[in-house]
């Protein structure tokens, strides 16, 4: 005898089935024992531009082990015709409930979710445009970290229709927060690893990476916000075994075989500086000698396997000079080039700061100093570091591109959207005045012309500098000091809520913000 929840189940099924026809794009979401952030999620698809008549969200749980969790979702697709519930026995992690939605899902592109972010109000219309517009098979979304750096500059600055994958950094980003045709991954048979596989995500992209998509990447309009609570529940928070780990972090940058040699060299050395900053290595000169044994034995590992020399070079100064260490398996070295990693820092100053015309001028100075000139120095176009020898096989030798270069942005202080300033660089400098790099710029942020070519939103906007050079990037605030005058100045523009105004705020901890509201609220 058919329950009620069977009844429940086909009745919604048959309803849906007679409206997907017109479905343009799934939004796939692998769910287990969830929290409120979903109905948060659902209530922000409800909202897409892009209208429930063209989406569809296929919410699969992976047997959820509260009994209460079906109903809420069946709850949740009560009265929602373009909501799909599909429950599964518990598999212990996202790849074969994505796999099942994938199947299930009948739109032309589908998007996947996690459970616990959200998307901005026109993410999906304006992704299946540009895919529509460019015969896309990705299209890789603007994505905005709440409480975190934003991820993926390169793919978060620019729009770019027909993207290089080498050379317009695609494969920076190995998350699976994008716009997929779903043609493109059936013809290849791209499915996720299923089972408790960690990085099935990155395992995935360097599959669809191996079969040459036509990517597209939409910068101009924030699209996935990846929700970063902070609190440890996070999937990607829990602990796992070290070796088993990066077996995992292996089998995904290997599965870009196939692909042509320059692609794979690409993949191969952004696997390879994601893989410095994780905390084994990044902490490897505070671990203890056992932690450090376990670290270059499996680092290590990964690094010999699925790292080739010629993938290494492609890296920066400190990077590659890691990643050669890694591979020789020289724990004195690692802990040397890591300690001179921490002596140095990167210090904003401020040079000059003004209103000109409807724009805000930030003129500023960004070094690259050494708190310790014995233990990291640059002499003769060379990095000098206490410890490793001159000849390390991870070549210490300057290049070109390892040259300093800033950019300036501003970031929103509520909503985390992160967008570029045009930035001219004045002067960049190795090895001069006792710095270890140098870089003058000016910014010039036009609140009514700021996020391409459309006024900045209303509310705060940090004002930051995005920072790279020899010993890779770092992201810091422009700071005003306390005894510096700010500038009464302000400026008018116009703005979709009325005619407004912008002027210059000093944060009490000394971050510069510019203030955009309409004249006359407060």
């Amino acid at each position: 005898m058919e329950s009620w929840r069977q009844r429940v189940g086909r009745r919604l099924h048959h309803r849906r089935w007679e409206r997907r026809r017109g479905v343009r794009v799934s939004v796939v979401v692998a769910v287990y024992a969830p929290g409120p952030e979903l109905d948060d999620l659902v209530l922000a698809l409800e909202a897409q531009t892009i209208g429930t008549d063209a989406l569809e969200l296929v919410l699969v749980d992976d047997g959820s082990p509260d009994p209460s969790v079906v109903p809420r979702l069946w709850a949740l697709a009560a009265g929602r015709p373009w909501v799909d519930v599909v429950t599964i026995a518990p598999s212990g992690w996202p790849g074969r409930p994505r796999n099942v939605g994938m199947d299930r899902a009948r739109g032309e592109y589908v998007f996947f979710s996690d459970q616990d972010d959200t998307l901005f109000p026109a993410a999906l219309e304006r992704a299946v445009e540009m895919a529509d517009a460019n015969g896309s098979d990705v299209v890789a979304v603007k994505v905005v970290r709440t409480r975190l750096v934003t991820p993926y500059w390169n793919l978060a600055r620019r729009d770019v229709d027909r993207a290089d994958l080498v050379d317009d950094g695609v494969m920076q980003s190995r998350t699976v927060h994008k716009l997929f045709r779903v043609a493109f991954l059936r013809e290849h048979g791209i499915r996720f690893l299923e089972g408790r596989v960690r990085l099935e995500d990155h395992h995935f992209m360097a599959t669809v990476f191996a079969h040459d998509p036509v990517v597209s990447v939409l910068a101009s309009t924030p699209g996935y916000r990846w929700v970063d609570r902070g609190d440890g529940t996070n999937n990607s928070a829990t602990p796992i075994a070290l070796d088993v780990y990066w077996g995992h972090f292996a089998r995904a940058v290997d599965a870009v075989e196939g692909a042509p040699v320059r692609v794979q060299e690409a993949l191969r050395s952004i696997a390879a500086s994601q893989a410095l900053g994780r905390t084994e290595i990044s902490s490897f000169d505070r671990s203890d000698d056992d932690t450090r044994a376990a670290a270059l034995s499996a680092v290590g590992d990964f690094v010999r396997g699925s790292v080739p020399v010629a993938a290494a070079q492609r890296l920066g100064l400190l990077h590659r000079a890691q990643v050669e260490t890694l591979r020789a398996g020289d724990a004195a070295t690692l802990v040397a080039l890591r300690t001179a990693w921490r002596t140095a820092r990167v210090v904003v100053g401020v040079a000059r700061l003004e209103w000109e015309d409807d724009a805000l001028r930030v003129e500023v100075t960004i070094s690259l100093v050494s708190d310790d000139k014995e233990v990291v120095s640059v002499r003769d176009g060379r990095c000098v570091v206490a410890g490793v020898a001159s000849d390390h096989p991870g070549d210490l030798t300057l290049r070109d591109t390892d040259a300093p270069r800033a950019e300036i942005t501003v970031r929103h202080r509520d909503s985390a959207v992160e967008w570029p300033v045009p930035t001219t660089i004045e002067s960049a400098t190795t090895g001069e005045d006792g710095t270890l790099q140098q870089v003058r710029c000016v910014g010039r942020v036009r609140p009514y012309a700021g996020a391409f070519g459309a006024p900045l939103d209303l509310g705060p906007w940090r004002v930051l500098v995005r920072w790279q050079g020899m010993f890779g990037g770092a992201l810091r605030a422009v700071e005003i000091a306390e005894d510096e005058p700010l500038i009464s100045r302000r400026a008018y523009g116009d703005h979709a809520d009325g005619a407004a105004e912008a002027w210059v705020h000093r944060q009490p901890r000394g971050g510069l913000e510019v203030r955009v509201r309409v004249r006359g609220r407060t």
